[in-house]
C-alpha cells in the first residue's frame, strides 16, 4: 500500500508538471497568436495604405492630365479665335483700303505718305491690344 500510495503521489505530482507545462503552452499559444495577428494587421494595414496611395496618385495624375488636356483646348480655341478674327480684319481692311493708315517717309524729293502693309498693321494692332483681345476671348 505503501508503494501504492508513492506511485500515486508521483502520479499526481507528474499529471501537476504537465498540467503546468500544458497551461505554460497553452499561455505562449496564445501570445504567438496575438503577435501573429498584431503583425498580420499591421502588414495589411500598411498594404491597404500604400494600394491607396497608389490609387490616389494615379487618380491625381490622371485629373491632371485630363485638366491639362482641357488646357489645352481652351489654348487652341482661343488661338483659333483670335485668328479668325484677325483674318475678318485683314479681309475688311483688304475690301476698305480707307481704313488702313498712310505713315509719312520723309525723303529728299519731300514728305511721301505711303499705305501702311496690312499685315504690319495687323501686328501692330494685335501688340497695341494684346490684353483687351485677351479679355475679350477669355473663357
Amino acid at each position: 500500500m505503501n508503494q501504492e500510495k508513492i506511485f500515486t503521489r508521483l502520479l499526481e505530482e507528474k499529471n501537476k508538471q504537465a498540467e503546468k507545462i500544458i497551461e505554460e503552452a497553452k499561455r505562449e499559444y496564445k501570445k504567438i497568436i496575438g503577435e501573429l495577428e498584431k503583425e498580420a494587421f499591421s502588414y495589411y494595414r500598411k498594404w491597404f495604405e500604400e494600394r491607396r496611395q497608389r490609387i490616389i496618385r494615379d487618380t491625381q495624375e490622371k485629373m491632371f492630365n485630363i485638366k491639362l488636356e482641357v488646357k489645352k483646348k481652351i489654348l487652341l480655341k482661343k488661338e483659333e479665335i483670335k485668328d479668325k478674327a484677325f483674318k475678318e480684319i485683314k479681309n475688311f481692311l483688304e475690301k476698305n483700303r480707307e481704313f488702313i493708315p498712310k505713315k509719312k517717309i520723309i525723303t529728299p524729293q519731300g514728305i511721301v505718305e505711303e499705305e501702311v502693309d496690312i499685315k504690319e498693321f495687323l501686328q501692330f494692332l494685335s501688340e497695341k491690344y494684346a490684353k483687351e483681345i485677351e479679355e475679350f476671348i477669355k473663357i
